[in-house]
């Protein structure tokens, strides 16, 4: 069995969950352990990737939405988080995960298409690879980091890593804003929310399905921490 530490995190604000994600990925630095959090938003919030320029547009209808931007510490482009449930994994590099970024991707989605199949919900990672540094936003595109429904994004993903360790942050589109996508976005964003697939879909029933999806795929003996704790305790 893998030992694999597991935070339940309530509802907080992009900032600290950010600063959470940082911890966690040191954690995989300093210490060789593999980490998972799973957590919703506090509020309406637009994520960016950490080496994104968000256009003067975008920025201003955020700010007339009263929507809070926050930089992610992986990469990708900007991500509204409304109605979405957000997993993070820090892992080092002799972990098994791929030793390069779309192995890890690979290896990750098909955890994520194996609790999603529990659900009845038939999930497959794209194949694709659309180009979207040209975009501002993460929807228009759906890329190899990304699982799809018939074409519509269920599933994003970005990464960043290091010779020691990986942090993925995943964000699964449970029941997305539409309206609100498009007030920022000015368009329609391709996507499809988990609740129209499966009726009655709770946050709660999402995050029981990825940590048992994670651990039949992966042989997972979860270490369940406290919210309150940003590293395992020493044994």
């Amino acid at each position: 069995m893998n030992t694999w530490h597991l935070w339940r995190d309530r509802p907080q604000d992009g900032v600290r969950h950010m600063a959470r994600d940082r911890e966690l990925y040191q954690m995989a630095q300093d210490t060789g352990q593999v980490g998972m959090r799973i957590y919703q938003w506090e509020r309406p919030t637009l994520s960016v990737g950490r080496f994104q320029s968000l256009s003067p547009e975008l920025t201003a209808r955020a700010a007339a939405a009263d929507i809070p931007i926050v930089v992610r510490p992986t990469g990708g482009q900007a991500i509204l988080h409304a109605g979405d449930l957000t997993f993070s994994i820090a892992a080092p590099s002799t972990a098994g995960l791929g030793n390069h970024i779309r192995d890890t991707y690979f290896q990750l989605s098909q955890a994520v298409i194996h609790s999603l199949k529990a659900l009845g919900i038939q999930a497959e990672q794209s194949t694709t690879d659309t180009p979207y540094r040209h975009l501002n936003h993460c929807f228009g595109a759906v890329t190899p980091a990304d699982i799809h429904w018939q074409g519509k994004k269920l599933v994003g993903s970005a990464q960043t890593r290091s010779r020691r360790a990986f942090l993925q942050q995943s964000v699964l589109f449970l029941t997305p804003d539409q309206a609100l996508l498009y007030e920022l976005l000015g368009e329609n964003a391709p996507l499809q929310g988990l609740q129209a697939l499966c009726p009655g879909l709770t946050c709660a029933a999402l995050t029981e399905a990825l940590i048992q999806g994670f651990a039949e795929t992966f042989a997972i003996d979860w270490v369940e921490q406290s919210t309150q704790a940003s590293r395992p305790s020493a044994s």
